[in-house]
């Protein structure tokens, strides 16, 4: 389940790719276990449930409110019984820009925002509707535009556009020159705001592309993602796949 609209009221498209929701309504004991990997973006995540929610492989209790980074290794959560995760996944930069924390730190894990944001988790709490949660999430992130100086980061902006259209297949050198910068000053731009060297996010942005189209099956033999997606050869493509899924690609087809 999608909700956009919140995402054009509110004037989020600079900060907010889309908003979705994950549920399960059904009372159990078994644990379930959700994969994520590699897309090139962060998130901020209001979780309901009556049970600890687990990040494994670290084994870490996730609090109702939280951030998460750029997702670089497999990883998963272990919920138990029912629960509403619902998402708002962000702009590459936006857990800097938006909540000035050090996407670094932020790798393949989760910062808690509930000691800093108790009014609004409580507001969450009590609201009767997944749409009044939207709505609360989307108020907090409009807030926070408000405070910034959203100019300083227009150059990192860019570079992650440029890398987005072209489905991550542009060197950092022809990056660099196409937003007129040095290839250090790319570097330096990337590491503060998305926490990852401008070749990594571009590895995980062409592989995010190619993972897509073996989901949705939309190819008939593999050769065809591994050309169109920019990989030398199979053998190249099955490499960068096992890395960030753990898995072989027949395994997710």
């Amino acid at each position: 389940m999608f909700f956009e609209p919140a995402i054009n009221k509110h004037k989020l498209h600079a900060f907010v790719k889309e908003i979705f929701l994950l549920e399960n309504q059904q009372v159990g004991i078994t644990p379930e276990r959700l994969s994520f990997f590699a897309d090139g973006f962060p998130g901020l995540v209001f979780l309901q449930t009556d049970a600890p929610v687990y990040q494994l492989p670290k084994g870490k209790l996730l609090s109702s409110l939280f951030l998460y980074g750029q997702t670089i290794h497999p990883l998963e959560l272990e919920m138990t019984g029912a629960y509403q995760m619902l998402a708002f996944q962000l702009q590459p930069y936006a857990v800097r820009v938006l909540f000035g924390v050090n996407p670094k730190e932020l790798n393949d894990d989760c910062f808690d925002l509930s000691p800093d944001h108790s009014d609004t988790l409580h507001h969450l709490h009590q609201s009767s509707t997944t749409t009044e949660r939207v709505e609360i999430l989307a108020k907090l992130i409009a807030e926070k535009t408000e405070q910034i100086a959203f100019e300083k980061s227009s150059q990192i902006q860019m570079a992650i556009g440029i890398v987005l259209s072209r489905g991550g297949k542009i060197s950092i050198r022809a990056l660099a020159q196409e937003l007129h910068l040095s290839e250090r000053t790319l570097q330096r731009l990337f590491m503060e705001y998305i926490g990852l060297p401008p070749k990594q996010f571009t590895k995980i942005v062409q592989f995010q592309q190619a993972f897509n189209q073996i989901s949705d099956e939309t190819f008939d033999k593999l050769s065809e993602i591994v050309f169109e997606n920019g990989y030398a050869d199979q053998s190249h493509f099955i490499r960068n796949f096992r890395r960030f899924t753990g898995g072989k690609p027949s395994d997710f087809k």
